[in-house]
Parts: structure tokens; C-alpha cells; sequence
């Protein structure tokens, strides 16, 4: 339920899983795509650095094509991890538009959404990213993100870190979030994208960025 967070201090992690675009899609209804999920917690300062119990994930993409496994493991992991928002960034959106922008783009729509779907206030709100890969300069996407945070006006206390899917737990469960949505899109059959009521349209940054301008309403208590 959502009410759970609201009014509380809360921890955000962003993660990503790029099997899509470097693993070959057994789905011929799916057209390779970068899955990046968010994952919320409360109460960080009890469950922070270090705290994160290990999670092993199956080696769906390293072999293991067993499709019945990818579903079974991914949909238990999902539904008892159900705190979760994901998007996508199709493959073909990185010939005309520099991964970096790609990055902070998502970032910043995962963090609307969460912002309004939780009713969250942002001085309570800690977003901590896993450090981007070697590819992706980090300190851009940064950058980026930093302009579309104040393009909504908004100030979040963010953090990209080093080996954080390794140390922090909301890290950690988004990590294993994006993997596993990841083997249910890209191992499966399906012609739509699995959770819909949990994926955010990657083209609704725009309007997201309006609805956060006008979230001020008195019972969200916004700062």
C-alpha cells in the first residue's frame, strides 16, 4: 500500500539490468531494450549500508534457457518484492540520443513517479544510484538528472555509488527487480511488457515533471 511511506523518511535505489542489450531476445515480440527499476524502503538508517542480505539471482541469461524457471522465479521474486516502478529505454533511442541523456532521463521519470504515486516529500527522500558502467560517463548523468530535478523544482538529496547494488538494500532489490523483469520480457513469449501498473512510459517524463509541479496539495504536506 502506498500510505505506508507516506509522511515517512525514505531510501530510493536505482538499477539497472542491460541483458537486453547484450543477450540475443528469444521473445519475437520484443526488440532489444535497457530495463532500469527503482525500489523503496523506509526507515534507511536501519536498513542501510552493509545491511543488505544477499540475493542471489539465477543464471537466467548464462545458459540457462528454461523459460518455465525465468517466469516461475521472476514472478516469485516479484510478488513478494511488490515496492518496485520500472521503465525502458527501447535500443533504437541510443543511435539518435547520447546514453548519458538516455540515463538521467530515466532516473528523473522513475523518481516523479515515485515522488507522486507514494506521496512522498522530498526532504525526506534519499535516491541512491548504482554507479553507471565504464560506458556512461556518471558525473554527466548527474548533471543531467540535477537539471531535470530542478526543472520540477525540486530538491532530493542524491547519491551515486560505487558497488551500491553490493551494499545497499534498496540498491540491491532494484538490481534484482530489473534482472528479473528483464528474463520474464526477453526469455518469454509475451507480447506486452510483464507488472504494467508498475512500468512508467518512457515519453511521460514531460508530463510527470508538469504533474510534480502541481502536486501542492494540502494533504501531501510538500515542503
Amino acid at each position: 500500500m502506498v500510505e505506508k511511506f507516506f509522511g515517512k523518511e525514505v531510501q530510493i535505489g536505482i538499477d539497472e539490468s542491460n541483458n537486453g542489450f547484450s543477450h540475443p531476445s528469444f521473445n519475437p515480440h520484443n526488440t532489444q531494450s535497457l530495463v532500469i527499476a527503482g525500489y523503496i524502503i523506509e526507515d534507511p538508517k536501519r536498513a542501510n549500508y552493509g545491511a543488505a542480505k544477499y540475493e542471489g539471482k539465477w543464471k537466467l541469461f548464462n545458459g540457462n534457457k528454461n523459460i518455465g524457471t525465468a517466469l516461475r522465479k521472476g514472478r516469485a521474486y516479484l510478488g513478494a518484492h511488490s515496492d518496485f516502478l520500472y521503465t525502458s529505454i527501447p535500443q533504437s533511442l541510443t543511435k539518435t540520443t547520447p546514453e548519458e541523456i538516455l540515463r538521467a532521463q530515466a532516473i528523473a521519470l522513475l523518481s516523479f513517479s515515485f515522488l507522486l504515486k507514494y506521496r512522498l516529500r522530498p526532504t525526506k527522500t534519499k535516491l541512491i544510484v548504482d554507479k553507471i558502467n565504464a560506458e556512461v560517463n556518471t558525473i554527466n548523468v548527474g548533471h543531467i538528472l540535477d537539471l531535470y530535478l530542478k526543472k520540477a523544482a525540486l530538491k532530493i538529496d542524491v547519491e551515486f555509488k560505487p558497488k551500491a547494488d553490493k551494499k545497499v538494500v534498496a540498491v540491491k532489490k532494484a538490481d534484482s527487480v530489473a534482472y528479473y523483469i528483464a528474463a520474464i520480457r526477453f526469455l518469454g513469449q509475451n507480447k506486452q511488457w510483464p507488472y504494467r501498473n508498475k512500468k512508467v512510459a518512457f515519453n511521460h517524463l514531460e508530463q510527470l515533471t508538469l504533474d510534480v509541479l502541481d502536486r501542492d496539495v494540502p494533504e501531501y504536506h510538500y515542503p
